[in-house]
């Protein structure tokens, strides 16, 4: 397992279920037909979109995941993330973080979605 840390928390990658994902900005809009026309459809591609990434973690403490559960939706919530799975420091987002089990005591499993910015 690959350790990493991301503001200040260190934590283990798991690396079985990890997904990444590269996603483009489409958008899909559905006029309906009427009497003055048909239904019409237009598609925007708005090209690449960022890369995201789901992977579960195993974070050493309680308060060590309060920390990063603190972060999705603030500021602190881009920053940097150091793993030597990722090679160099690289430059992400915390999106999301959920727990499939509480434990209030030691190691905690956990699922997180990143965002990593070019």
């Amino acid at each position: 397992m690959p350790r990493a840390s991301f503001y200040g928390v260190a934590f283990d990658f798991l690396l079985t279920g990890l997904e990444d994902r590269h996603e483009g900005n489409t958008s899909i809009r559905e006029i309906p037909g009427t009497d003055a026309g048909p239904a019409r459809v237009y598609v925007d591609l708005g090209g690449p979109g960022l890369q995201r990434r789901s992977v579960q973690l195993r974070i050493d403490t309680e308060a060590a995941y309060l920390t990063l559960a603190a972060l999705p939706g603030t500021p602190n919530s881009s920053g940097t993330l150091t793993s030597p799975a990722e090679g160099a420091p690289r430059q992400v987002v915390l999106l999301s973080l959920r727990r499939t089990w509480r434990k209030g005591v030691g190691p905690q499993l956990c699922h997180s979605e990143w965002l990593y910015l070019p």
